[in-house]
């Protein structure tokens, strides 16, 4: 039994069976905080996979396609407020866009108010949410209301910065890695000779 008194509830569009930097994002930092004795949940869209069961905390499936039209928020909205959850007790992280923009309409929607509200921001939604005044004002709002606030790198950080100086709990957080099934050693690896690091992404000044 955990003597941790919240339970941290993700809220995502981006989870599997999708596969992402998202996605891959919330699995890792949900497979960190469970492994830390946190009670982990993750809250996302579709229906129940197999595959649900394989992980180290409850997947909550909704039915709803995953997208930020204002057809797939109300549904998400619906199966939030009809769910039997104490809200008193949750940490809420919202660790992607789609759910961060329905959480800006919370009083509008009837939406719960958890005991604490953790967004991560990666970047893109900052510009995007600024782009319309009345966006700007709720999403200003939302920030100054919200617990703490993650972003994946210094760089967003900054952007975030340019935006509101005043923003001083604003915290780092790259992620955590995934577990795999097989892990490099790398002292075994090296041989003779140079050796060589490919790595596979994309070159994005916003990633940091």
């Amino acid at each position: 039994m955990s003597s941790n008194p919240y339970n941290l509830v993700y809220l995502t569009h981006e989870f599997a069976p999708r596969r992402g930097g998202i996605a891959s994002y919330v699995e890792g930092m949900a497979r960190a905080s469970a492994k830390l004795s946190i009670p982990t949940e993750v809250w996302t869209y579709g229906r129940e996979q197999a595959s649900d069961a394989e992980f180290p905390f409850p997947v909550e499936r909704f039915l709803t396609q995953g997208n930020q039209n204002w057809s797939d928020r109300l549904k998400l909205a619906r199966g939030i407020r009809s769910h039997s959850h104490d809200w008193s007790k949750t940490i809420l992280c919202l660790p992607e866009p789609g759910p961060l923009r329905m959480y800006l309409y919370l009083s509008v929607l009837g939406l719960p108010r958890p005991a604490v509200t953790v967004p991560i921001l990666h970047g893109s939604e900052i510009g995007l949410l600024q782009k319309w005044p009345h966006r700007r004002r709720l999403f200003d709002r939302f920030l100054q209301n919200a617990d703490r606030i993650g972003v994946v790198s210094q760089y967003v950080r900054g952007l975030l910065l340019q935006e509101d100086s005043h923003l001083e709990k604003i915290d780092l957080v790259p992620g955590a890695p995934l577990q795999t099934q097989s892990t490099i050693d790398f002292n075994n690896e090296i041989r003779q000779g140079p050796m060589r690091l490919l790595c596979l992404g994309r070159i994005q000044k916003r990633k940091g």
